[in-house]
């Protein structure tokens, strides 16, 4: 349920979500061990616009996150990829994002605590799926002393956008190479940190009726040292989606590099298809499947040596729409050299996600 007050004479109106999510997942076969495990994530948001003009619009958001900091990779299936996006690292009550922005025809401009995945490399077909890979690519969540600012380490931030054409734009952000506290994980960032460095990443979208094409780059201004020698933390991607003719079919393919130099992996692809109401009962379900694939890198030659070159995630998944705030998606996920070691893991699980 989304609470709205809006406030005419002054030109301001305020939303809030509330959405409850949860996996649970029993690992079958492989992995670091068989059993169950369930995490959660709350997430309450506060959004506020301010109508400063018929083109200008200010707009503020704060976001509160729980979980219960179980994890499925960690405990059951030892994948790199992250089985699942709400795996989260451990227990947390903590302020999310929080974001100002403004916006006018021309483009906008964000200043805050600021997850780059919530715009950057980011496209819907994609967003069926529950591993993580399938959000931001592993080509960029992996890297860095605490990865980038994304979920659920935000760092401060600035992010431009600008509005090239109706169907072209160019995103640009810069923001702090060490989100979150090295102490605790409730505790933000708000500031920049020049020791620490500066994660920035660029991106140019290109967008048809039914497709869209990503382009994107990437680089920490620290270099990094592996191996006795300095190297740049740097990488690109690009990525596509596509609706058929049917309009029921959605297709995805991303392919993504990061310098093998500087880190644990290197290429990642990834590639899934989704189909819209397969038994004619709800245009709001949709089944798909996913494949993700990462290689490992070059920064600890050694580590390397004794390890399998890739990892491999296959993902088949239904979601089921029971009314408006309440869904289900069973999931079935087999990961290949689960961790970079010579074995599998089969998982199987069940999503609930509840919106006030």
């Amino acid at each position: 349920m989304i609470f709205s007050s809006p406030i005419a004479l002054a030109g301001i109106s305020s939303t809030m979500s509330v959405s409850y999510t949860g996996d649970t997942f029993q690992n079958v076969s492989g992995g670091v061990r068989r059993g169950n495990e369930y995490l959660d994530l709350l997430d309450i948001t506060l959004n506020t616009d301010v109508e400063l003009s018929k083109t200008w619009t200010l707009t503020a958001a704060v976001q509160g996150l729980y979980s219960n900091g179980n994890s499925i990779s960690e405990e059951l299936a030892g994948d790199i990829h992250i089985l699942s996006n709400l795996d989260g690292g451990g227990a947390f009550t903590k302020l999310g994002q929080a974001t100002v922005q403004l916006t006018s025809t021309a483009g906008s401009v964000l200043v805050g605590l600021y997850d780059i995945n919530a715009e950057f490399d980011v496209l819907e077909s994609a967003n069926l799926f529950i591993n993580s890979a399938h959000g931001i690519g592993n080509d960029i969540a992996l890297t860095g002393e605490n990865g980038p600012s994304i979920y659920p380490f935000y760092s401060f931030g600035v992010r431009a956008k600008f509005n090239i054409h109706n169907n072209q734009s160019i995103k640009v952000a810069i923001l702090d190479a060490a989100p979150g506290s090295e102490t605790s994980l409730n505790t933000p960032q708000p500031e920049f940190n020049s020791d620490e460095g500066f994660f920035t990443i660029a991106e140019y979208a290109y967008e048809l009726q039914r497709s869209k094409l990503l382009l994107g780059v990437w680089q920490y201004s620290k270099d990094v040292e592996t191996n006795n020698r300095q190297t740049k933390n740097m990488g690109a991607y690009a990525r596509f989606e596509h609706q058929f003719n049917d309009q029921r079919t959605q297709a995805f393919v991303r392919i993504g590099y990061a310098n093998e130099k500087a880190n644990l992996h290197d290429w990642f692809i990834g590639t899934g298809i989704s189909y819209t109401d397969p038994f004619n009962i709800n245009e709001n379900d949709i089944a798909g499947f996913a494949i993700a694939y990462v290689q490992r890198g070059e920064r600890d030659d050694a580590e390397r040596a004794l390890t399998q070159p890739h990892e491999t995630s296959f993902e088949l998944t239904y979601l089921k729409n029971i009314n408006e705030y309440f869904y289900l998606q069973p999931n079935v996920q087999y990961i290949e050299n689960a961790g970079f070691e010579n074995r599998h893991a089969l998982a199987l699980g069940v999503r609930l996600q509840v919106t006030f």
